[in-house]
């Protein structure tokens, strides 16, 4: 009589097969996860300068102050941004230009008014304690 299932050795194969797929999935879906987070905060700060823009051709000027939440940022320029587990920051001390700011998942994106739009803007912050952007390859110069 002949039994049905596995023997431990079968099994031991098995599971070692599926450790080692493993290995090598769970580094490229978080690296997947990491560039996704990237393009969601990059979505956000592109619309955020545009209404930087629009908040100078109404003023004449940029909103001058810091506002260090998405909550400060959404009142004050009139937008709905989705913080998705980063924290926001817009700086201006003179009103002649800004910088908007968005750190999380170990990285930190900016915009800059000082930057044109396109391959320089959004920019990738390289500061101690945060790592290299999954993508961005430009570097802000971080507006004072």
């Amino acid at each position: 009589m002949k039994k049905k299932g596995l023997t431990f050795l079968e099994l031991i194969v098995v599971v070692v097969i599926i450790g080692i797929i493993s290995a090598f999935a769970i580094p490229n879906y978080q690296k997947a996860l990491n560039k996704a987070h990237e393009r969601d905060v990059m979505l956000q700060l592109t619309s955020l300068y545009a209404a930087c823009q629009i908040y100078k051709a109404e003023t004449g000027h940029y909103y001058t102050g810091m506002l260090v939440s998405a909550d400060a940022i959404n009142n004050t320029f009139h937008m709905n941004i989705i913080p998705n587990g980063f924290g926001y920051a817009y700086k201006s001390t003179t009103g002649n230009n800004f910088g908007i700011y968005a750190w999380g998942y170990g990285f930190e994106v900016g915009v800059e008014s000082v930057r044109q739009m396109g391959d320089n803007n959004p920019c990738c912050v390289h500061r101690e304690g945060f790592n290299d952007c999954p993508t961005l390859q430009q570097v802000c110069t971080m507006v004072n």
